[in-house]
């Protein structure tokens, strides 16, 4: 389990917990098929990464947030 502490403009202290709950998952997206992690956190955001890629597709309370649509070869 990994704890992020995050700081806000008055100060205070907010806590995020990430887990990883898969290290093998398949995501399809507009750009392609990846074999990703799967990062989960307490409010319900999912979050799949690709090695050599980064974030890939995200999820919150089963809707996607964010995809990705393309990559740039260099």
């Amino acid at each position: 389990m990994i704890s992020r502490e995050c700081f806000f403009e008055s100060f205070e202290a907010a806590f995020l917990v990430l887990w990883v709950s898969s290290k093998n998952k398949t995501v399809k997206t507009t750009a392609g098929t990846f074999k990703c992690i799967e990062v989960k956190d307490q409010d319900g955001y999912t979050n799949f990464y690709a090695k050599g890629v980064g974030l890939v597709k995200t999820y919150n309370n089963g809707k996607v947030l964010t995809e990705l649509v393309g990559l740039n070869k260099r």
